[in-house]
């Protein structure tokens, strides 16, 4: 959308960011607060005219004829029955659908309080790719970057096409890359002494479940190989505290998948789902995004550099190794059509609950995080400012000229129920009547 279709919008956007971006120049903060500040003004500036269109509008491809997003089921209260009826929650077909991680539901209500329900979707369209952003540069801050570089190294993390394809769908628990990351770092201030750290990995990674499954199967499995890779103890330990803490939800979560009868079986989630979302290297896409698009080829330049200037420290070479391993898992079940994958297929066979995992293309993220480490490591300190204008060049290029960032999508008033498509059907599974943009707040869908 031009700044000459929506001006004030444009006028609005550019304003807040540049005054929230200032904010993290402002000295005597702490650095990490800083780069917060730095990050969201960036954010708000870099996906204008978005925050100009927070109330009301909804922006990029929803509602459509075969997907709803998340805001159907949060308008169906099921964070709610989660929360306060588990019992009754484990015999409930939405529930089981989706699953433990549908706490992420809260988050929206959160900002319920005091948006609009489509406000409160949107407003996450600024807040993931930023929190994202900043985790990703917690995580280079740790391993031995400084700030500026951390801030550039992270930037294609957080504010990645896969992230806004994501937004533009309204699947907004995909979104929230930053769980990832903020478990990637909480583990390695672990490795770095901090003696809190097995506990704080611990409640990351509950909190990454709770968020989004697929994120804390990624960071589970990222653990478990490195694990066996350096073989360090703080590792092991932050892994023992992690699965004692994080038990409980695991329990329930597996109790869900096998309360009742799901969507599909096995084999359909084999072919037709896990087959689909995945790092294609025959067509060069991830999730069906082009792959030089979806990864910011800055990272991989200095990733590249870092490797070959560090590749022979210890974790640098466990980092590498975690990057191969993600990448191979992010393959999916089939390496070629007919080919099965046979790590994939001997982990899903004896891992209870890997048969429901529906996007391989997940593991990826995680190759992306470790890219962040490798180029850390080898760049180390040294104050590159130049460093983040280049990656801004290159993102507006790569990322903002695809349809899916949701800058380049049609704004249009929410006068559309979710289930529009279901009402069609006669099958009103979320409040009758309810219209996105009602100036009524909603109060309980559930009943």
């Amino acid at each position: 959308m031009a700044p000459a279709e929506e001006p004030l919008a444009w006028l609005f956007s550019v304003a807040l960011g540049l005054a929230i971006s200032l904010g993290g120049l402002r000295t005597g903060w702490r650095e990490s607060t800083r780069a917060l500040f730095f990050c969201l003004g960036q954010t708000i500036l870099l996906t204008a005219p978005l925050a100009g269109h927070l109330q009301p509008d909804l922006f990029g491809a929803f509602p459509t004829v075969d997907k709803t997003g998340s805001i159907a089921f949060y308008l169906d209260g099921l964070h709610r029955r989660l929360l306060f009826h588990p019992i009754q929650s484990l015999s409930d077909p939405a529930v089981q659908l989706i699953g433990i991680h549908a706490c992420h539901l809260w988050v929206s209500e959160l900002f319920d309080l005091f948006l609009s329900t489509a406000g409160a979707f949107n407003i996450q369209a600024i807040v993931y790719p930023t929190l994202g952003w900043w985790c990703g540069a917690l995580l280079a801050r740790e391993v031995g970057t400084d700030w500026p570089t951390a801030i550039a190294l992270a930037f294609g993390f957080g504010m990645g096409l896969h992230v806004f394809a994501d937004l533009n769908w309204y699947t907004v628990e995909k979104a929230a890359v930053f769980t990832l990351a903020l478990y990637a770092y909480c583990l390695v201030r672990t490795m770095n002494g901090s003696p809190k750290g097995h506990w704080l990995t611990a409640l990351a990674w509950s909190f990454t479940l709770l968020i989004n499954l697929y994120f804390a199967l990624v960071a589970a499995m990222g653990t478990a190989l490195l694990c066996l890779i350096s073989r360090e103890k703080a590792v092991l330990r932050a892994s023992v505290t992690t699965a004692l803490v994080g038990l409980p939800l695991v329990g329930y979560q597996l109790a869900l998948l096998s309360a009742g009868t799901q969507p599909a079986d096995a084999d359909a989630y084999l072919h037709l789902r896990a087959a689909q979302d995945v790092l294609d290297i025959g067509k060069l896409a991830w999730n069906r995004l082009e792959l030089w698009r979806s990864v910011d080829l800055v990272l991989v330049v200095a990733a590249l550099c870092g490797a070959y200037r560090s590749h022979k420290k210890r974790r640098v070479r466990a980092a590498i190794a975690l990057f191969l391993a993600l990448s191979y898992f992010s393959l999916g079940p089939f390496l070629a059509p007919g080919i099965p994958n046979p790590g994939w297929q001997a982990v899903r066979s004896f891992t209870p609950g890997l048969w429901r995992l529906s996007e391989p293309e997940v593991f990826f993220q995680g190759s992306v995080l470790m890219l962040i480490v490798v180029a850390a490591a080898g760049l180390g300190k040294g104050r590159r400012l130049w460093l983040y204008p280049v990656c801004v060049a290159c993102w507006v290029f790569t990322v903002r000229s695809h349809p899916a960032f949701p800058g380049y999508s049609e704004f249009k008033a929410p006068r559309l129920s979710p289930t529009w498509h279901l009402q069609q059907k006669g099958q009103q599974k979320i409040s009758p009547g309810y219209k996105l943009g009602d100036d009524t707040k909603r109060r309980d869908l559930s009943e």
